[in-house]
């Protein structure tokens, strides 16, 4: 029974280590990104261009870090949880598990009143919810890049099309096309 309640302890410090990791990520890339916006949207100079570029590139690569800690984190939650319901099993109450059914409406006990509306049918793990957080600050983060790249290279590109429209409707042609191409790898992703 100790080490059901140690271990048990130890998962509920894991989640506390991903909140923090979240708030930070979160605060930080979040900051950046209005900074970024804000330089991106005032009179852009090549060199503010470039600085855009940059960080928003660095920005892109955190989000991906933080992606990929957050898969680590929900792979070693489920590790953790799948231990803890095989202790239970000789337990006489299997608190997580019957916790997993109620919140995906398999009701271990027909006495359990569901509080939620019935159109709330499916709950939506923490971890979904914070992976789409990271995606919607990357697509951020490529967008913006995208249009200050559209910005650098419509001068170079201009000698050779000159009917090429100015630099920020190809930054924002560039940064749709990044968009799309960000929302294609996290559908391939999600699979």
């Amino acid at each position: 029974m100790e080490q059901y309640i140690h271990y048990g302890e130890v998962a509920i410090e894991t989640a506390n280590q991903r909140v923090q990791m979240n708030r930070f990520f979160g605060l930080i890339l979040t900051s950046i990104l209005a900074g970024l916006f804000a330089l991106a949207r005032g009179n852009l100079t090549t060199t503010n261009a470039a600085i855009v570029l940059f960080a928003s590139g660095f920005g892109s690569l955190i989000c991906y870090f933080w992606y990929q800690s957050l898969q680590s984190y929900r792979r070693l939650n489920k590790a953790r949880y799948a231990i803890l319901n095989e202790i239970e099993s000789v337990l006489p109450v299997r608190m997580y598990l019957d916790e997993w059914r109620y919140l995906k409406r398999e009701k271990p006990d027909p006495e359990i009143v569901d509080p939620r509306p019935a159109e709330d049918a499916d709950h939506r793990s923490h971890t979904i919810v914070e992976q789409w957080f990271v995606r919607l600050l990357a697509a951020g983060y490529i967008s913006v890049g995208g249009y200050a790249g559209g910005f650098i290279l419509t001068p170079q590109v201009k000698r050779f099309i000159p009917s090429l429209p100015d630099p920020s409707m190809v930054g924002f042609g560039v940064g749709g096309v990044l968009l799309i191409g960000l929302a294609i790898f996290f559908r391939i992703q999600t699979r």
